[in-house]
């Protein structure tokens, strides 16, 4: 993979640095790119792009990895560098601001805790599935609408059952990157 985006190697580089790192190190690095309320609103530029570069924990990215290679793999090639990255922007920093601005919304309201304000969110998983929603344009019918189907399957019934705000993030990746095949 090409590009200023992350890739399985990076992600393993940026995880690996984790391993040996003390617990409360690896905390406080992840919180410092984590795209968080609180981030968000004091360097919002350097937190969406920096997030997208880290696996939570310390364990190695081999489920993300696999992925990327059997996704966004078969989409850079067919979008492009350019294409691709727009579709991977789009979910990451779309999904983002979405979940972002609901968690905001709700502690302001007094429905969700202040807490919320600094958790932990890095990851690729919101680039990801917008451009695994990307992909269905590419899959052959009557394929596509199984493709299509088990996507937006799957991250209805993982959001109905886990409920959290990442689980909705990854629905609203998989829609922001509709117009990135055009």
């Amino acid at each position: 993979m090409s590009g200023p985006v992350p890739d399985p190697f990076t992600l393993g580089v940026t995880t690996l640095s984790l391993v040996d790192a003390a617990p409360g190190l690896t905390d406080r690095l992840l919180l410092t790119e984590s795209t968080n309320v609180h981030n968000l609103a004091h360097d919002p530029l350097r937190v969406l792009g920096a997030s997208a570069f880290w696996v939570g924990g310390t364990r190695l990215p081999w489920k993300v990895g696999v992925r990327f290679l059997l996704v966004t793999a078969p989409a850079e090639r067919w979008l492009g560098t350019g294409r691709w990255l727009l579709a991977f922007a789009a979910g990451h920093v779309g999904a983002t601001l979405v979940t972002v601005s609901g968690i905001a919304y709700g502690i302001h309201a007094g429905w969700l805790g202040q807490g919320l304000a600094t958790v932990s969110d890095v990851g690729v998983s919101y680039g990801f599935f917008a451009v695994a929603a990307v992909l269905t344009y590419r899959i052959p019918r009557p394929w596509r609408w199984v493709w299509a189907g088990t996507l937006i399957g799957y991250l209805s019934v993982t959001a109905a059952v886990e409920a959290t705000f990442t689980e909705y993030g990854h629905l609203c990746a998989s829609a922001s990157a509709s117009g990135c095949t055009r």
